[in-house]
């Protein structure tokens, strides 16, 4: 939609509304006549439009200013917006993620001294230079520039929780996708093509994404 406004030389709301009331009602393309705040909308959110109907209008109108070929443009449009509302996003909601699911640690144990009952599955965080690095990461991501980010450190030093507590720091709507099933680098590698943005690609364990198996001879 936005590259279609930008090849009719991003018009003014005004200009797209009374071409919109110019076009032909025995158009079979055009069903709708969205209004000048709806267009507003469209152009200007990234939000999906609640109308088809609404972006092939408006498709119609900006590709005839451009000089286009209106019925391929109205048809694309149509197909491009149902493609969106049935667009599954990967991953999860990263309010309704249990950390443990991602490979945090739980508190440990001590069989002579078992767990008072009631207390979480994570113990209390105690937060260490490279965390002020990750919440730089996560705020930067947060104004439309992608981040990528490695922590590198032995066993059991903090590394996954270290993440878990960074992602903490995301807007609501933000989605998580942990690529594990059936196996990493297959899962990866299937949907990767498919991360949509404001999700957090969470690769555990690094090394068994990025390291090929050996070839037997």
């Amino acid at each position: 939609m936005y590259e279609a406004y930008l090849a009719a030389g991003a018009p003014t709301l005004n200009e797209m509304a009374m071409a919109i009331a110019d076009l032909d009602a025995d158009d079979d393309m055009v069903k709708a006549a969205p209004s000048r705040d709806t267009i507003q909308r469209i152009i200007k959110t990234p939000a999906l439009p609640a109308r088809q109907a609404d972006v092939v209008a408006l498709v119609t109108v900006l590709t005839r200013l451009s000089g286009g070929e209106t019925e391929q443009a109205a048809q694309r449009a149509a197909r491009l917006w149902l493609d969106a509302r049935l667009e599954r996003p990967l991953g999860q909601l990263i309010g309704e993620l249990d950390p443990i699911d991602l490979e945090v640690h739980r508190a440990i144990d001590v069989e002579e001294s078992p767990r008072p009952s009631g207390l979480p599955a994570l113990p209390a965080y105690v937060s260490r230079p490279h965390d002020r690095v990750l919440r730089g990461a996560v705020q930067e991501a947060t104004t439309g520039r992608s981040q990528l980010v490695m922590l590198v450190g032995g066993s059991s030093t903090g590394k996954t929780r270290a993440c878990w507590e960074a992602v903490q720091q995301l807007p609501e709507g933000w989605r998580l996708w942990h690529p594990i099933d059936p196996e990493r680098p297959g899962a990866a590698l299937a949907d990767l093509a498919q991360v949509a943005p404001r999700t957090v690609v969470w690769i555990n364990e690094s090394h068994h994404y990025l390291f090929s198996r050996p070839v037997p001879r």
